[in-house]
């Protein structure tokens, strides 16, 4: 009798554990469609790495929702980007283009980003290039988040195995010269990631910051990360909104617990960030509130832009002495070319400033003086363009109207103006740099 009452009791308890793990696997999938239908998604598309910090996840893939819309997928080498071949093939004119999350450009898919559009532009429009019987090809290495040391680290480690005929470096004026001061833009993100720097020694001379090395804790993260069983979790996470919902909470979390037990460190992190100026009109979302339109008043903005031109130089005179020719593009920051004027006027009146030609003039003047083979800065066009079509070439439905990066009609309008540029510049002295093989 008592062996009947187990088994009973056991069966009742089998089938409830049955209707409750049916039930859970009900609403995961219920979750899971919901987070899908509203359009959640947060992939994991970059990994850490000991020289830069953070890099992209090779063969990452995943649905970009944040800001804009877009299935991104990373290559075998971790590049928002096509595979390449190592070897360049015959007839090729290489492009290798560092720079940002402009660049890396998640928010739009592959074919509209600004480098495709100048891809598809000089080969479809450049009758220099293709009177010598050449094809384009673009090998982008943007990261989000990159400031110029990472794109020179870059350059140096991992560009040249590609065999560019030319390197374009994007340059962002809100942003890249906040990035490349640790005084000015070291913040918890830039701790959490541990971003590379460049800082001047004893001497003068721009050194990287302790030599590359990092804390055992990190080199303890990048091994963990390099583990199988960590890649196939990241995979998963990758293709489970939930799981994706989770790891963002769990971000948030470390965040917040940052704040309560470390409060002194996340103080000083937000005491170096730029504060918001005053009278800045609240149409205007700005992730880096930067005084570039004026020259720097500060010790602090005067080295970095300091630091900014030194690793240029560095840039530029690495890309020469491996035989390539070096183009230097200045992004628009899209408070600088927002189509409604009040708001424009606003945000010169908030910074002090006569206009937003400060950052593009001062790096033409740079570029001009390191012999610099192509430079355009795409604020002035931008801004005309928007005069005459008053439609916002930053911003997407889902974010800030006319804030963040660029739309699909920015990237388009970006790429037509860059290639116009390097398609002149090519007609001039394609031919030189087209046969630098037959001299090596």
């Amino acid at each position: 009798m008592q062996q009947n009452r187990s088994r009973a009791l056991l069966k009742r308890l089998d089938t409830r554990f049955g209707w409750t793990s049916l039930g859970f696997l009900f609403a995961l999938i219920v979750s899971e469609l919901a987070l899908r239908i509203v359009g959640f998604s947060q992939p994991i598309l970059h990994q850490p790495e000991q020289l830069r910090g953070y890099a992209g996840r090779p063969n990452a893939a995943g649905v970009y929702s944040r800001e804009g819309r877009a299935f991104v997928r990373m290559n075998r080498d971790g590049l928002r980007d096509y595979n390449h071949t190592i070897e360049k093939p015959p007839n090729t004119l290489r492009i290798a283009v560092l720079g940002d999350s402009y660049s890396e450009a998640l928010q739009v898919t592959i074919d509209k980003t600004y480098w495709s559009v100048l891809q598809e532009e000089l080969n479809e429009d450049c009758a220099s290039l293709s009177q010598q019987g050449y094809q384009a090809e673009i090998v982008n290495f943007g990261v989000s988040g990159y400031g110029t040391a990472q794109q020179l680290l870059t350059l140096q480690n991992h560009v040249w195995r590609y065999d560019p005929d030319i390197v374009l470096l994007a340059f962002l004026p809100t942003n890249d010269i906040h990035d490349n001061s640790k005084d000015v833009g070291y913040t918890y993100r830039a701790r959490l990631y541990n971003v590379p720097y460049f800082v001047y020694n004893e001497d003068g001379e721009l050194v990287l910051d302790g030599d590359g090395k990092i804390e055992e804790g990190k080199a303890l993260r990048l091994r963990i990360h390099a583990l199988w069983p960590t890649k196939l979790a990241i995979h998963t996470i990758n293709n489970s909104r939930i799981l994706q919902l989770l790891y963002v909470f769990r971000l948030r979390l470390s965040s917040y617990l940052a704040s309560v037990f470390k409060p002194q460190q996340v103080a000083e992190d937000n005491s170096q960030a730029v504060q918001r100026p005053v009278g800045l009109p609240d149409e205007v979302d700005l992730e880096y509130p930067a005084p570039v339109y004026s020259p720097p008043a500060s010790p602090d903005w005067v080295e970095a832009w300091q630091i900014t031109e030194d690793l240029l130089a560095q840039a530029i005179q690495d890309t020469h002495d491996n035989d390539a020719q070096f183009f230097l593009t200045v992004l628009t920051n899209p408070e600088a070319v927002n189509p409604d004027l009040s708001i424009r006027e606003g945000v010169l009146k908030s910074y002090q400033a006569e206009n937003f030609d400060y950052p593009g003039d001062r790096l033409e003047s740079f570029a001009k003086k390191q012999d610099v083979d192509g430079f355009i800065s795409l604020q002035k066009p931008f801004q005309a363009h928007t005069v005459k079509n008053p439609l916002c070439l930053h911003g997407f439905k889902n974010g800030v109207e006319c804030s963040g990066h660029w739309n699909e009609m920015g990237h388009r309008l970006a790429g037509e103006l860059v290639a116009t540029e390097m398609c002149s510049v090519l007609t001039e002295n394609l031919q030189s740099s087209l046969t630098k093989d037959h001299h090596r």
